[in-house]
């Protein structure tokens, strides 16, 4: 068709009217992304303390520092509390990650070969579809957020004009 795609009409309304359908709770997308925090209270790096705990960890864990070299730095005097970490030592860390749920199943791991390539093999990881959704809906912070039903949502009283802006918004869905 020849006006697909094109913008019919930019009004400040809409945001309004959507925020009357939907509530006024913000989204959060815009200030989570970068990892800063969240707008719904909930602490972005628990359990770990701040982000510089959980970056810590995360070095210690992906660089592979040894455990005894990572207790003794930990064992310096002030070290802990100058960096704020949550863990007196890496058994305490451990206990730290080992409490972080699974949130949507276990990953699984395959390797792949190719005729052509078989010298060359490619990781594959994935995790179970079904416990993955079973994780989505049992989130209760996503209670709210999950759409279970299609909508048609317009910018005017008339209807008119129609938002398709997402999959729950369309025809197909």
């Amino acid at each position: 068709h020849p006006t697909a795609g094109l913008t019919v009409q930019i009004e400040g309304g809409v945001r309004a009217r959507w925020q009357a359908l939907f509530g006024n709770a913000p989204t959060g997308e815009d200030t989570t992304m970068d990892g800063t925090g969240s707008t719904d209270g909930h602490d972005l790096y628990a359990p770990f303390a701040s982000k510089l705990d959980w970056e810590i960890a995360r070095w210690m864990v992906q660089d592979g520092i040894g455990h005894s070299s990572f207790n003794r730095l930990l064992n310096i005097e002030g070290v802990r509390e100058k960096l704020g970490v949550s863990y007196a030592n890496t058994a305490g860390l451990h206990r730290q990650l080992n409490s972080i749920p699974l949130r949507a199943g276990k990953w699984h791991v395959k390797h792949l070969t190719f005729p052509d390539r078989e010298d060359e093999p490619f990781t594959l990881r994935h995790r179970d579809i079904l416990e993955a959704v079973r994780a989505l809906w049992g989130d209760t912070r996503l209670a709210d957020r999950i759409v279970y039903k299609p909508s048609r949502i317009f910018t005017d009283r008339d209807k008119t004009n129609r938002i398709v802006n997402e999959m729950w918004t369309a025809e197909w869905w």
